[in-house]
């Protein structure tokens, strides 16, 4: 086959993909707004300094001492630091 066929054929193929590409996109956000879903993603907290520095005064985070830190940070913390999410 002339090497022009070859070039129209992916073309087409190409076509082909992005068109079921775009229909799947379509129906999951169809099935994402029947479901409530599909929203904008709530916004993240930004990284707080003094929640980071009080965190990196914890002790390691694999050991019950760190744990316990971390915990009573972000108890007081909680949503202003995305390493302390809101409960």
């Amino acid at each position: 086959p002339p090497a022009g066929s070859q070039h129209e054929s992916m073309d087409a193929l190409v076509a082909q993909v992005q068109a079921q590409s775009d229909r799947n996109q379509a129906e999951t956000s169809q099935a994402l707004a029947s479901l409530g879903g599909g929203r904008e993603a709530p916004e993240q907290p930004a990284r707080s300094p003094l929640v980071q520095e009080k965190l990196r005064a914890c002790p390691k985070a694999n050991t019950l001492a760190g744990i316990e830190c971390r915990s009573r940070v972000c108890a007081q913390h909680a949503g202003e630091d995305a390493a302390c999410p809101r409960r």
